[in-house]
Parts: C-alpha cells; sequence; structure tokens
C-alpha cells in the first residue's frame, strides 16, 4: 500500500485554488482494528464523494490495543452529507469508533506538525528543570491555548457539555493523549482522566506532572463555565498510575 502524499494528494484533494479561511474543514479521528487496508478503504471513499483531504496522520503502535487516524478533511459544499459520511464510516466492521468534530479550524490549524515523543518529553523536561517557575509558565502556556479553544467553539455549541466534549476531541485528535469526562456537574464539578498523556509518557516522578494539560483544562471549563475554576491533578502515570486524573471545581 503506497502511503505517500503525491497519492493521497492526487487521489483524494481536489484543486483548491481558493483561501482556506472560507473553506469548511473537519476533523475525523478514529479507532480501528487491523491494518492499514482501512485507511486505504477510507481514502477511496472521500475520493468518490469529493471531500478534499488537507493532511492526515495514522498510528498502528504495537503498545496500543487499536490502531488510530486523524483526517484532516475539506468538506465544502457538502455539509448536508456529513451525516450520511459517518454513518457510512461507523458501519465499517473494522471501526471501533469514529467521531467528528466540525467546529470552525482555522487556517493554521490545517497544518498539522508532528513531533515525536522524544522530542517532546525534552521540551517538557526543560520546564521541569526550572521547578516551579517552569510548570507555572507551561500551565499558563495551557491556561491561554485552553481558553481561545473554548471561545472557538463556544459560539457553535448548542450547550456548555457540548463545547467541552468538542473541545477534548479537539486535543485528542492533536494526540494530546485519550480523554474521558467521569463526573459532570454544569458549572460545579468535573472529574476527566487522560490515558497516554504526551506530558507524561516516558517520565517517572513522585508528584503530578501534568502542568500544560492542567492548564489547558482549567482554560477550557472556566471559559465554558463563565467562572474561575481549581483543577488538581489526584493521578498522574508518571507515578505508576494508570491514566492521569483531574478534578475540576468552580471557585
Amino acid at each position: 500500500m503506497n502511503l505517500s502524499g503525491e497519492r493521497y494528494s492526487a487521489c483524494c484533494s481536489p484543486n483548491r485554488t481558493d483561501s482556506l479561511t472560507t473553506r469548511k474543514l473537519v476533523l475525523l479521528n478514529i479507532e480501528f482494528d487491523g491494518g492499514t487496508e482501512l485507511v486505504d478503504k477510507l481514502m477511496k471513499m472521500v475520493a468518490s464523494r469529493g471531500v478534499g483531504l488537507l493532511s492526515h496522520i495514522v498510528q498502528t503502535l504495537p503498545s496500543t490495543k487499536h490502531a488510530k487516524a486523524v483526517f484532516l478533511l475539506d468538506i465544502t459544499g457538502l455539509e448536508g452529507l456529513l451525516s450520511d459520511f459517518m454513518s457510512d464510516i461507523r458501519k465499517m466492521s473494522e471501526i471501533v469508533r469514529a467521531e467528528v468534530m466540525d467546529a470552525p479550524i482555522s487556517p493554521g490549524e490545517a497544518r498539522l506538525v508532528v513531533f515525536t515523543l522524544a522530542d517532546l518529553n525534552g521540551f517538557f523536561k526543560l520546564f521541569r528543570e526550572l521547578g516551579t517557575g517552569g510548570q507555572a509558565m507551561i500551565f499558563h502556556l495551557g491556561l491561554r491555548a485552553g481558553e481561545d479553544l473554548a471561545d472557538r467553539i463556544m459560539a457553535h455549541c448548542k450547550d456548555r457539555y457540548a463545547t467541552l466534549d468538542q473541545s477534548l476531541l479537539y486535543m485528542e485528535s492533536m494526540g494530546y493523549g485519550r480523554f474521558k469526562v467521569e463526573e459532570y456537574v454544569d458549572k460545579k464539578r468535573c472529574k476527566i482522566i487522560i490515558h497516554e498523556s504526551i506530558e507524561c509518557m516516558g517520565h517517572r516522578g513522585t508528584t503530578p506532572s501534568s502542568h500544560l494539560l492542567r492548564g489547558l483544562i482549567s482554560g477550557v471549563i472556566s471559559k465554558i463555565w463563565g467562572k474561575k475554576v481549581a483543577v488538581v491533578e489526584t493521578k498522574c502515570i508518571a507515578q505508576g498510575n494508570p491514566h492521569c486524573e483531574f478534578i475540576v471545581e468552580a471557585e
């Protein structure tokens, strides 16, 4: 199977000469069983429906139960067919989960940039070596990014929980980890768990270490709830726990 960008560009991406700011872009996030043959099937489906493929990432790591893929698609003029398109994808026997984020995606997000986990480990290590000052810096980087993300999504979601769901789906699509909301009491309390956190995989320590992700969660939920929140990481994979766990409470 040829996975070259040239093949996908010719097969699946119509000639787009107008600005991405005028296009309708969506993120498709899937988990699937089997090999990359499913990716080939998806590409043929995308091409047959006139959907543009801007970029994609596929992971089939032996350490994970299911393979994962993220596709950035241009569905301009085909918005009314999105529901049927997703229904057909979910009917595929290999698909374990398929979600689409159809909140606005900026032109800057249309270009996916890949860093290895080793690259990111070095980045986070540098901030840890700066002590509490470094932790505060990376927390506030996440806080600002989370606020900006929620701001963009809020105007296009029907309620606060839908905004949270779409925000977490976006972060999962970007490879930050696998997110799950375990408890949610609107504007009061929330519990979120993250498997395979990019911030803590490969790191071992005696204290919770997810400062960037804690900032992202804080920024998203404080913006959604319209009030300050306190976010505490109660479990962390850096400490040997199976996942990272965050408790969010309104102040």
